[in-house]
C-alpha cells in the first residue's frame, strides 16, 4: 500500500532531514549502479531469511497469505517477495519502478514536534519544490477478499511447540469498520488482561496468545 520512511531527530536537526529526504527522492537514481544494486539483494535475501525461511515459524505467514486471498491479489504474498523474484529483478527494474511511484505528487510529509510551522513550510518548499513530478497516479481499486470455505493448513518446522493461528479476511485498511475491529483485537489479545490471555495463558492451557 505505502513505503514509510521516518527519523526521530531533535528539533534542531529537522531541516537536514528535509534536505536528505529530498536527496533519497529527487536524486537516489544518480547514484545507483548495477554493483549497489546487487549488495542491496543481498541484504534483502538475508532480511527475507532472517524474517522468514530460517526463523521459527516464519513461512506461517507465507501460507497464511497464500490462503487467505485468491492467486493474484496484492495481499497474497508478502511485502518482501518471494526468492525468485528477488533474483529475477535488475537494477533497470528499480529505476522503473522508482520512477513510476516515487515522485512528490504521490508523496505526503508528515512533520510534528517543536517546530516553527512557517520555517518548516520554507524548509520543505527549498528542498522539495524544484524535483518534477512524477506520472500521474490513481489509487488503486478496492480489492476486498471473501473465502469461499474454510482452509486449513498444516505447516511442519523445525521446532517442537505447536502452535495455532486462526485468521479471517475483514476490511480495507481506513474502511470506517476498522476502528472497531481494532478495538476488538485489542479486547480479545491485546495484553495480559485480554481475553485470551486470562482464558489461554493464565490457565496454562498455552504459554502464549494473542489478536492482531
Amino acid at each position: 500500500d505505502r513505503t514509510n520512511y521516518f527519523e526521530t531527530v531533535p528539533a534542531n536537526q529537522l531541516e537536514k532531514m528535509l534536505w536528505l529526504e529530498s536527496d533519497r527522492m529527487g536524486f537516489l537514481l544518480d547514484a545507483v549502479s548495477q554493483r549497489k544494486f546487487e549488495i542491496q539483494r543481498s541484504t534483502v535475501k538475508n532480511e527475507r531469511a532472517q524474517r522468514y525461511d530460517n526463523r521459527p515459524y516464519g513461512l506461517i505467514w507465507e501460507r497464511m497469505s497464500e490462503a487467505l486471498y485468491p492467486e493474484g491479489h496484492p495481499y497474497s504474498w508478502q511485502t518482501i517477495g518471494y526468492v525468485e523474484d528477488l533474483e529475477r529483478v535488475d537494477v533497470n527494474d528499480l529505476k522503473a519502478f522508482f520512477l513510476r511511484w516515487y515522485g512528490p505528487n504521490n508523496a505526503t510529509i508528515t512533520i510534528g514536534g517543536d517546530l516553527d510551522v512557517e520555517q518548516t513550510l520554507e524548509w520543505v518548499n527549498k528542498y522539495f519544490g524544484s524535483i518534477p513530478r512524477g506520472p500521474e497516479v490513481e489509487n488503486a481499486p478496492k480489492q476486498p477478499a471473501k473465502l469461499q470455505e474454510d482452509k486449513y493448513i498444516t505447516l511442519e518446522d523445525r521446532i517442537q511447540q505447536p502452535m495455532v493461528m486462526i485468521a479471517w479476511p475483514t476490511t480495507y485498511s481506513g474502511e470506517e469498520s476498522q476502528a472497531s475491529l481494532d478495538t476488538l483485537s485489542e479486547v480479545l489479545g491485546g495484553g495480559t488482561n485480554s481475553v485470551l490471555y486470562q482464558d489461554l495463558v493464565k490457565t496454562q492451557k498455552a504459554v502464549d496468545a494473542g489478536s492482531f
